[in-house]
């Protein structure tokens, strides 16, 4: 029994070699070296993330290994509950995956909300930038959507049919990135101009044309010479007019400061009211849609948000928006690296979000 258990276990982890290296490579920089290296010695003896194409598991490992040697002591490294959340995360993921194969969407009449932030490619083993998502996976998690048969909505267009009472399908989606980083421009862009994606662009509107790095980014190479300037640098008023241009791009706030307002509901509306006033000085933008800075929200804080005059308030809770719910606290799916067109399905089809709820209680 136990050794039919055990050979389940290795095929599962070995039909998905692209997506178990990826989320491995994620969580293991969360850790401290010592843990690191002996997850990454277990794995790469057992054999675990063979890939299909013939390459070798102790090359892949071997990178793995560098990387986390180049970052042993410095603030990068992540304890060990973070990594196993990563796990947590792969395995909902997985099982979601399997549950849409088998039975399909869970979902009547939710959409979800994709959530995205930095957008740079890997420069050398060593650079892993916290919350990325390469161009190249980015360009195959959206491709691969539409080749399900999912639909790119724009959020206001959302926004209008939640309004109106109109249904929304259920294979819509959207597409949303905060902060504001230039790669923005230089990368997602392109890759949502050929695919003809709509998205919208939340900004913290006080660092607009800032040589230096977001003080909120948790990267611990933005700013320094280690890391190109393109994968920490805010965007520039001229790249976000450019983004604008051919009306697929739609600009909103992400607060002016970025700071953290939980309890601080007052705090909050003086920001937004700055905010608001720097998009419709630089872009004409009246109205604008929202995001909370670090996802924190709460009752207090989304009546702020609605008497600034924003359209909506968008968080970071992991769920799909259902018809009922109030726009001033609609959720998102975050979208890592490893996520592949079938994981993002899966938590687009509500099953994922299912487990991961199910393991809360």
């Amino acid at each position: 029994m136990v050794t039919r258990a055990g050979k389940v276990v290795y095929l599962v982890w070995r039909n998905y070699p692209t997506c178990i290296d990826r989320t491995f490579q994620s969580g293991l920089c969360r850790l401290n070296c010592e843990w690191a290296c002996i997850f990454a010695s277990i794995a790469g003896w057992l054999g675990l993330t063979a890939g299909r194409n013939g390459s070798s598991t102790g090359t892949k490992w071997s990178r793995v290994l560098t990387m986390l040697s180049s970052q042993s002591g410095k603030k990068t490294a992540r304890p060990l509950k973070k990594a196993l959340g990563d796990m947590k995360r792969w395995l909902a993921c997985r099982w979601g995956v399997t549950m849409r194969h088998l039975l399909g969407s869970r979902r009547n009449h939710a959409f979800g909300i994709l959530m995205y932030r930095r957008l740079c490619p890997w420069v050398k083993p060593g650079f892993f930038p916290t919350w990325n998502v390469t161009p190249e996976r980015f360009h195959r998690q959206l491709s691969g959507l539409l080749r399900m048969g999912y639909q790119a909505w724009s959020l206001r267009k959302a926004l209008e049919h939640h309004r109106t009472g109109q249904s929304i399908p259920r294979n819509a989606f959207v597409v949303t990135f905060d902060d504001g980083y230039g790669n923005f421009h230089d990368y997602a862009l392109p890759i949502l101009k050929e695919l003809g994606i709509p998205a919208t662009l939340f900004l913290a509107t006080a660092f607009l044309d800032v040589k230096g790095p977001f003080p909120f980014d948790d990267w611990a190479l933005a700013g320094t010479s280690q890391a190109p300037p393109e994968c920490w640098r805010p965007l520039t008023i001229e790249q976000c007019r450019e983004s604008r241009c051919g009306g697929l791009i739609e600009i909103g706030s992400h607060s002016h400061t970025h700071q953290r307002f939980l309890n601080r509901p007052e705090d909050l509306h003086q920001d937004l009211l700055q905010s608001v006033q720097v998009l419709r000085d630089r872009f004409a933008i009246s109205n604008p849609t929202f995001s909370f800075p670090f996802g924190i929200s709460g009752v207090g804080l989304a009546r702020e948000v609605r008497e600034a005059g924003l359209a909506c308030g968008l968080t970071t809770k992991g769920e799909l928006v259902r018809p009922g719910h109030e726009p001033y606290s609609w959720g998102r799916i975050t979208v890592e690296e490893a996520d592949t067109p079938a994981s993002l399905a899966a938590q687009l089809d509500g099953w994922c979000i299912l487990a991961r709820k199910s393991w809360r209680r």
